[in-house]
């Protein structure tokens, strides 16, 4: 009895880090880019800004996967971010100048973003982030120099309040099991007193 609850004890402890460190694929992000003191959000495509070919050419929110969600584009820049199941991906092309910015993406459906770590940037002067609340925060500050900016960040989300369906399956399942195992242990030991 005691091996078979220290079996559900360690596969249930194992289902909620899996499902605390959830991959991005097939969530929804909400994602805005603002310049300066404007409170434009050029990722919505209302504002006339979003070229084809981008998650956000159809509105918000995006869904997370093959295509790149959120794009940019004016006279002066091209700005990309694109989710892997595991990373977020930032460019600017540059190509006269650039106001300083912000961009904020955030998840729907309950689910938060619960790390943020930068793998690789040449942004110059160089950009600062944050994550507070689930929610992700880049500011950078522009350049007058021609050239193309990237940063890697590797990003984790956490999982909603609600388990997933395949979660309670899983769940049931366990205790599908642990009643069997206990059912035929009874019978057993009916027999053996018999």
């Amino acid at each position: 009895m005691r091996k078979i609850l220290t079996l559900s004890l360690v596969v249930g402890a194992a289902m909620l880090s899996t499902a605390a460190n959830a991959q991005l694929a097939g969530r929804q992000v909400n994602g805005t880019i603002n310049f300066g003191a404007n409170p434009t959000n050029y990722y919505d495509p209302a504002n006339g800004y979003v070229p084809g070919g981008f998650g956000n050419s159809g509105g918000q929110p995006v869904t997370i996967g093959a295509a790149v969600e959120f794009g940019f584009q004016d006279g002066a820049n091209r700005d990309t971010a694109d989710f892997t199941d595991s990373q977020l991906i930032l460019s600017d092309d540059v190509f006269s100048s650039a106001a300083p910015w912000q961009q904020t993406f955030s998840l729907v459906g309950g689910d938060l973003f619960s790390g943020l770590n930068l793998i690789s940037e040449n942004f110059i002067p160089g950009l600062t982030y944050s994550l507070n609340a689930g929610t992700i925060q880049i500011n950078w500050a522009g350049t007058n120099a021609p050239n193309e900016f990237r940063a890697v960040f590797d990003v984790t989300a956490g999982a909603a309040g609600v388990p997933e369906p395949a979660t309670w399956g899983m769940l049931l399942v366990g205790f599908g099991l642990i009643g069997g195992a206990l059912r035929r242990r009874r019978q057993f030991n009916l027999a053996y007193a018999a």
